[in-house]
């Protein structure tokens, strides 16, 4: 005899349903049905229920014939679990603790077989998006990785993969800045792990805007500065916890205007404007540095022949400046862009005082129409009329702005 009636009444829901301990139906079930059915003799192990309960071993000891027993009776109806199942558990996961959208990051995760039985070959690990710590179905698929090895009991595998975070908010609503988890989920379908509770594991993450750099927005505003200094982690947070809600914009700092402002940031930083952010933070706005010193427009203006390479493409002309034009000794600024506003009464009637603009037509259109840069004589116009000079007196740059505004207008001239 090699039937053990009561494991086989142990192996099956439906027979304890059916029977409950009775030995004699679970054999006769066998005979008449569960052999042409397929049925395995010995599914339940009674020292692996044993095993797995101390509360059981407290009072059975290794009586395996009434640890069976007490399955059949109390067990199966409490829940609990008679056979070797795997349990797998996510021990760790790694993951920058904050991120841009529209960029990738590494993650990677460590899973773990706890049980006593090896899992089977359809273990999968998924990775989410979740605007809370738990799994639901509306959290967002990031990457999976299916079929992977099994694992025996005890046994852990490491795995990884770059997970890239869409901006796109049609197809991704949840996935938004502020601050979220990725959870990874581990599990074996084939139905050898039974305990599925605990195959969740949470990872906060910050989600930034698309390009967002905390040093940047840390130098955009001199009170960060003050309270947060180079702390990138404490600027991030500052973002999202207030900055966003204060409609601070990301990033109004200009990294490479504020090299091309002084020489030696040139020598110093050259192109690193990450370093040259990082400096400004640190040094150069306590000791009063300014960001907006270099003018691209002006610098353009200053030097022609570099409007024929860049146009109005003011990026370029400040990485010139800082790559060539501060060695080649060429000025920061020398075009006058009042005097040349001042000069032609066609600009004067579009533009107004405004310099800005004045600076801009020369580039895009002035050079290209052979205009001068400097006609009008402030000079001659104050000594042309008294009244301005008893206003002015050799104020140059007030009487440019007289004329813009009112001199030409009243017939006034230079000459």
């Amino acid at each position: 005899d090699n039937f053990s009636e009561d494991i086989y009444l142990a192996s099956y829901g439906d027979l304890i349903t059916a029977f409950g301990y009775n030995l004699e139906a679970a054999t006769q079930h066998y005979l008449s049905s569960g052999f042409w059915e397929g049925r395995a003799k010995a599914i339940f192990d009674p020292v692996a229920y044993l095993n797995r309960y101390s509360d059981l071993q407290a009072v059975f000891g290794s009586d395996t014939t009434a640890a069976t027993r007490h399955f059949i009776e109390f067990g199966y109806q409490e829940g609990r679990i008679g056979r070797p199942t795997a349990d797998l558990v996510v021990t760790d996961l790694t993951a920058p603790a904050r991120a841009n959208l529209g960029s990738s990051i590494p993650v990677s995760w460590t899973v773990k077989n706890q049980g006593d039985a090896t899992s089977k070959y359809s273990r999968s690990d998924v990775l989410y998006f979740s605007t809370d710590s738990f799994y639901d179905y509306g959290d967002v698929y990031l990457t999976g990785h299916f079929w992977n090895p099994s694992l025996a009991p005890g046994e852990s595998h490491t795995d990884g993969d770059s997970v890239f975070l869409s901006s796109d908010t049609y197809f991704y609503p949840s996935l938004a800045v502020g601050d979220g988890y990725l959870l990874l989920q581990t599990n074996d379908y084939s139905g050898g792990e039974t305990n599925r509770d605990n195959n969740v594991f949470a990872r906060p993450i910050a989600i930034l805007p698309v390009g967002f750099d905390p040093a940047q927005y840390g130098a955009s505003y001199s009170d960060l500065i003050q309270s947060y200094g180079y702390d990138l982690d404490g600027l991030a947070e500052h973002y999202l916890k207030s900055g966003l809600g204060e409609g601070r914009k990301p990033d109004t700092f200009d990294e490479k205007s504020y090299v091309a402002s002084y020489d030696d940031l040139i020598g110093a930083y050259g192109t690193d404007y990450a370093g040259a952010t990082e400096h400004f933070i640190r040094t150069g706005a306590g000791e009063g540095r300014k960001t907006d010193i270099f003018n691209a427009s002006q610098y353009l203006a200053s030097n022609t022949d570099l409007i024929g390479f860049y146009g109005y493409n003011l990026g370029a002309a400040t990485e010139h400046f800082i790559n060539s034009g501060s060695s080649e000794g060429r000025s920061r600024d020398n075009f006058s862009e009042d005097i040349y506003l001042a000069s032609y009464g066609d600009l004067i009637a579009a533009f107004g005082y405004n310099l800005e603009a004045a600076t801009r037509h020369y580039i895009g259109s002035g050079f290209g129409e052979g205009r001068a840069k400097a006609i009008f004589d402030p000079v001659a116009y104050l000594n042309k009329y008294s009244d301005l000079q008893a206003v002015f007196g050799s104020d140059t740059t007030a009487a440019t702005r007289h004329f813009i505004e009112f001199g030409y207008y009243e017939g006034r001239t230079s000459v």
